[in-house]
């Protein structure tokens, strides 16, 4: 998963910036690897990160390891990890069109162009939801986390994105076993009833789809 960051080209400079998270921010630049000319990509720069502290270490190794082992035209890919003087950082597939919620809020796209993003958002969880051996459960699904790139003739197709909160449904049970509930991670309007008490499952990936639904139709945030 660990990258050459001498093969990296970015530069961490507010003309970069695609946009800010809780926990990292993202700038665009490129990476060569060794057998393609370069690409472009997102580099996820994680807060604080010069700093290795045991949490952040956990995170980064959680969305990598999840990112990893996923591979389809609605998941946007992950090339790896890098360690920078500026921190360390995640590198992924650039998903030129932005956030699905910032394009909502920008203008108003045909309803066929909003129904096709839907449903690629459908498919990329079902596959989230059908990897094996163990399903993957993203436990932050919105607009917000939805980026639109393109497929290979050109059309717009959303692609569902980061995966620093979600977990596999064998670590969800197994938590939920020792501790009596997983952590209350997630956005608060998003979130299904159930993972208030720490509950989570496929059904509350699906709430927050119904929220995604609710936000491609009628442009403003749920509740």
């Amino acid at each position: 998963l660990q990258l050459d960051a001498a093969r990296a080209k970015v530069s961490f400079s507010s003309e970069n910036l695609l946009g800010h998270g809780g926990f990292a921010d993202v700038y665009r630049g490129t990476y060569r690897f060794p057998t393609h000319a370069p690409v472009h990509a997102a580099f996820k720069l994680f807060k604080n990160s010069q700093i290795l502290d045991a949490k952040l270490l956990e995170l980064v190794q959680s969305e990598a390891l999840v990112g990893s082992r996923l591979q389809h035209e609605h998941i946007v890919g992950m090339y790896g990890v890098l360690k920078l003087d500026a921190g360390l950082a995640l590198v992924l597939e650039l998903a030129e069109g932005g956030s699905l919620w910032a394009t909502l809020r920008a203008a108003e796209p045909p309803w066929q162009q909003r129904i096709e993003w839907l449903l690629g958002v459908a498919r990329g969880i079902a596959y989230l939801h059908g990897v094996r051996p163990t399903p993957i459960i993203h436990r932050d699904l919105k607009a917000a986390n939805v980026l639109l790139g393109s497929a290979a003739d050109g059309r717009s197709i959303a692609k569902v994105s980061d995966f620093g909160l979600a977990q596999t449904m064998q670590t969800i049970r197994t938590t939920i076993s020792h501790a009596g509930g997983s952590s209350r991670a997630g956005t608060l309007a998003w979130k299904a009833p159930e993972t208030f008490r720490g509950k989570y499952s496929d059904k509350s990936d699906i709430f927050g789809f119904a929220m995604i639904i609710y936000e491609t139709v009628s442009r403003t945030a749920p509740f």
